[in-house]
């Protein structure tokens, strides 16, 4: 992305106006809850899953892509058809190293297309341990776990890339009778590796939605949430922009609704 590409009035004008908005939080039960994540909540989780792709990870029966007793969901469809998640180092919203971390050149690749798990990927010593051909794709594999990395990335580890619609904010929240519009994630910690599971706090702005409208500004929450389960329950896309993550990661995600987030507790933080 180019520096002129970026609207700085405008992002400063939406962070002025919530900023005022939010003023005042009203506590709100916590419980289960449909959710409009801004295109930075949702890339603070859906980034989360790109260590799950290991195939070494995944065959060893560490990721949510590990199958009982043995062998791997590879091909199988697991999310709603809309759910496309790839990398490519040459999409110009998040271009990246056109090499991977064990110098295999990189190239565009899926790993969830419409839905269906496509690819795994594999590094060289996997590779020649299994029989197949390295990923140029994928870097790293490691032994980290099947979650929030792991050692693992994409495509030199910067071209992670959400698919979405043509859907705006405004369009989501007027799809939804009761909810709430959440901004960004912060604190994100791994509960569960084997189901990505991730814990941590709502922050920049949480408001209640009644009636597809913004009605009340309420109080942080802890969530308590995996990023496949999250994606399992999305019901509608907005569009796909880049989006840096409050804690250092950066990938192309769009806003979306889903059904059932889990928000068990109220915080204090600001």
């Amino acid at each position: 992305m180019r520096l002129a590409d970026i609207d700085s009035a405008r992002l400063a004008a939406t962070a002025g106006e919530k900023c005022l908005r939010w003023r005042n939080p009203q506590r709100l039960d916590p419980g289960n809850y449909t959710v409009v994540l801004e295109p930075t909540a949702s890339g603070d989780l859906v980034r989360l899953m790109a260590g799950a792709f290991s195939a070494r990870n995944t065959e060893e029966g560490r990721t949510f892509l590990s199958q009982r007793g043995g062998g791997t969901l590879l091909g199988e469809k697991l999310f709603p058809d809309f759910v496309t998640f790839r990398s490519d180092p040459f999409d110009p919203r998040q271009p990246s190293s056109p090499w991977t971390g064990d110098l295999l050149p990189t190239s565009a690749i899926a790993w969830i297309d419409k839905g269906v798990v496509a690819n795994l990927a594999y590094d060289r010593y996997w590779a020649a341990k299994t029989g197949k051909q390295p990923t140029p794709g994928g870097a790293g594999g490691g032994r980290g776990g099947g979650g929030g990395g792991g050692g693992f990335g994409f495509g030199g580890g910067g071209s992670l890339i959400m698919e979405g619609g043509s859907a705006t904010v405004d369009d989501l929240i007027a799809s939804v009778d009761r909810g709430l519009l959440i901004t960004h994630f912060w604190y994100i910690r791994g509960v569960n590796p084997q189901t990505l599971q991730q814990t941590g706090l709502t922050r920049d702005g949480v408001f209640l939605i009644e009636q597809g409208k913004i009605t009340t500004p309420v109080m942080n929450f802890r969530f308590l949430e995996s990023p496949v389960r999250l994606l399992k329950n999305t019901k509608r896309l907005g569009a796909a922009v880049r989006v840096r993550g409050l804690e250092g990661g950066m990938m192309v995600a769009p806003a979306l609704v889903a059904t059932d987030f889990p928000l068990p507790s109220i915080s204090d933080a600001v």
